[in-house]
């Protein structure tokens, strides 16, 4: 695979249009992307944010911000070992690696740390798939490299959309995808993790300031319905003669307007058509976005059959707890034989009270049970 040239900049590019926030209403609640990493992207992606005003720049903390990705890691990868620099000091594996990303070097080291456990780290989900049925793509993985062999289970049990990692040597005979090591594959170029990330952040970006620009008819359109189907009721009168009357007469009072007040009316509503037009993506950027997502995207799972990955699945994309009754409603089976099977994996599923159900949270404020 490789990428086809990257699109020229325009004036409306994604990029600038404003920062991601939380979903505000329905339409703009776009699916939460859900991507499994390894440890050596954590590693990139740290030295990234050590990097002058990376946090700033960082399209994954955007996403992770605004509640549009969720990231998952294996409890592998922050298990508690010594460092490479201090032996009397426990750190993560993670941090480790870090410490062997550069050499050595104490500063190096202690830079991208500290981005990792300030930016980065409050955002992990930490899985832990005990107790789950290995699967083929487990036990292959586990022959090469032990250490990787939980995530690509958990990448499974998830039915991830995405799986992010370097490490050709675990996971390149399996399904999962790798990306390259060199910014270059058979004399093309090829994409890098920050490409990747930035095309998620401009596609969210575009949905979200999409549905903020429809919701001004949207909102108009609901209150004119709810008014002619008040006055309906007081009036016995059909709802749609008065949808009509309703329409005739603005287009009265349009047309009884001066044409100075006319025609400036009609330019507002070309330039909104045009606006909302100009933000979408050209063709060009769709397909070097699609070309992106391709290195590490995953195609639909197979079914599952067994209850606790079904759960898992569901509740990986959730926005918020969900009811034991409605989780065991997909499997098949009453709400406390649910909440036992649920109970047996701590590693993957959170309780709350009033018997809510989560994937397992985060430090950070996306975690907590809101609501």
């Amino acid at each position: 695979m490789t990428l086809p040239p990257v699109p020229k900049r325009r004036d409306h590019h994604a990029s600038t249009l404003p920062r991601l926030q939380p979903p505000l209403w329905q339409l703009d609640f776009q699916p939460i992307r859900v991507v499994a990493m390894d440890a050596n992207v954590l590693v990139d992606l740290a030295k990234s944010c050590a990097e002058a005003n990376g946090p700033e720049r960082s399209a994954l903390l955007e996403q992770l911000h605004a509640g549009r990705i969720r990231v998952f890691i294996s409890h592998q990868d922050v298990e508690p070992v010594a460092s490479l620099i201090n032996p009397d000091v426990t750190i993560e594996r993670v941090e480790r690696s870090m410490e062997s990303r550069c050499n050595s070097d104490r500063h190096r080291a202690a830079a991208l740390q500290a981005a990792w456990r300030t930016h980065l780290r409050p955002w992990m989900r930490v899985i832990d798939p005990a107790g789950f049925p290995l699967s083929d793509v487990h036990a292959d993985v586990m022959t090469r490299d032990a250490d990787d062999a939980d995530l690509a289970l958990i990448a499974e049990v998830l039915g991830v959309d995405a799986f992010l990692s370097r490490d050709g040597q675990a996971f390149t005979p399996t399904f999962l995808p790798v990306l390259p090591l060199s910014p270059r594959v058979n004399g093309r170029s090829s994409p890098g993790l920050l490409d990747i990330l930035a095309a998620w952040r401009n596609e969210s970006r575009v949905h979200q300031h999409t549905s903020l620009l429809a919701l001004p008819p949207v909102v108009v359109t609901a209150a004119m319905k709810e008014a002619v189907w008040a006055l309906s009721r007081v009036t016995k009168v059909n709802p749609f003669l008065l949808l009509a009357g309703t329409v005739a007469l603005g287009a009265m009072a349009f047309a009884a307007l001066p044409p100075s007040s006319q025609a400036t009316l009609r330019r507002g509503a070309k330039a909104y058509f045009d606006h909302t037009v100009d933000i979408q993506q050209t063709r060009e950027e769709q397909a070097y976005n699609q070309a992106l997502r391709a290195w590490c995207e995953l195609p639909n799972w197979a079914e599952a059959t067994d209850f606790r990955i079904v759960a898992a699945r569901s509740l990986a994309r959730a926005r918020q707890p969900v009811p034991v009754a409605t989780l065991a409603q997909l499997g098949g089976l009453t709400p406390r034989t649910a909440g036992m099977r649920l109970r047996k994996h701590p590693g993957v599923f959170q309780e709350w009270q009033g018997g809510l159900w989560s994937i397992r949270g985060c430090p950070a404020g996306e975690g907590r049970l809101t609501g």
